[in-house]
């Protein structure tokens, strides 16, 4: 939401190092042409591969970064007086993190002309603008190093399903926890869907297991690539996939298990040769978490389900 109304002074500006040194009569002249944009808890600002021509200058709040995951732990965060989103205005290249607002936040918009303006015009914005990148790329230097240790240790622990690409059953059972309370404690709806193969079993049967697991890698690629970003799956047992739906109700989770029931069916399974396997089809439960719930609970109720989708025929969705 952006506020045309409200206007940061140029006092307020001053304290802020972006602004530290320049001329007030410089800040004055553009000061008026800045635009004020408030963010709700847990809004998105950015998302990756994403086009971004905008300096943030965060007024009042705070905002946090996650690399691949709005539900893994952030791995910065911005306060009053940071900017976020100049690398992207400087070099033309698209977003490569998410920016979460992590409470209600206020921050002041300058695009990308304001940004060179501001630079041509003040030798002094310039430098505090160089000197915030080069804090910013010791910062992703150290991250990068500790990210490629945290990857490795990842897939030597089984953190990813090979087969499937998807995270896996260690993953999962170590997130859940930490994504069902984010979501409940401040009162946001969650909710989990587990997809389960139709039949795999007679499929394996008569089509050997090579062809099997070709299905199932198509079948779990197919869902992940109709998820959003912050949408979660995971290869449950052999043939089950569940998804975590943050900040989704009952009925958005239908939908989501609907869309990916309805994708699944008209999948063509490639096999070698050029040749197409028949498509499968998946039975879908749901259920949303309340927030006296635990995570046991809540695998209950979506497993109870799933078994009711599977009674009413299969290839069914059900809560």
């Amino acid at each position: 939401m952006f506020d045309v109304l409200s206007k940061p002074n140029v006092a307020e500006l001053k304290r802020m190092k972006l602004f530290a040194d320049v001329a007030e009569e410089t800040i004055e002249r553009v000061v008026e042409s800045f635009v004020i944009r408030r963010l709700k808890s847990r809004e998105v600002l950015i998302a990756p591969d994403q086009d971004n021509h905008c300096l943030y200058l965060v007024l009042s709040g705070r905002l946090c970064v996650y690399l691949e995951s709005t539900l893994d732990e952030p791995v910065s965060s911005f306060g009053p007086g940071e900017p976020i989103g100049e690398l992207s205005v400087i070099d033309k290249h698209t977003t490569s993190a998410y920016v979460v607002a992590e409470e209600d936040s206020r921050l002041l918009v300058l695009d990308e002309k304001q940004v060179w303006s501001l630079v041509q015009d003040s030798h002094s914005f310039a430098r505090n603008l160089l000197v915030n990148l080069s804090e910013r790329l010791r910062r992703a230097n150290q991250l990068i190093s500790s990210k490629t240790r945290v990857e490795d240790s990842y897939f030597d622990y089984g953190m990813v399903d090979v087969l499937t690409g998807m995270h896996s059953r260690r993953w999962f059972d170590q997130t859940i926890g930490r994504a069902l309370k984010r979501c409940t404690i401040p009162g946001s709806p969650f909710a989990v869907l587990m997809a389960d193969i139709d039949n795999f079993r007679e499929y394996n049967e008569r089509y050997g297991r090579i062809f099997g697991d070709m299905a199932l890698n198509k079948i779990a690629r197919t869902i992940l690539e109709h998820l959003r970003a912050t949408e979660m799956a995971a290869r449950y047992e052999e043939d089950r996939m569940l998804v975590m739906l943050p900040e989704t109700d009952l009925q958005q989770a239908r939908n989501v298990a609907e869309r990916l029931r309805y994708t699944v069916m008209y999948t063509d399974i490639p096999a070698p040769g050029g040749r197409l396997l028949p498509p499968l089809t998946i039975s879908v439960g749901i259920s949303q978490a309340s927030a006296e719930q635990t995570v046991d609970d809540l695998l209950h109720d979506v497993m109870v389900a799933l078994k009711r989708a599977k009674d009413m025929g299969r290839n069914f969705v059900s809560d």
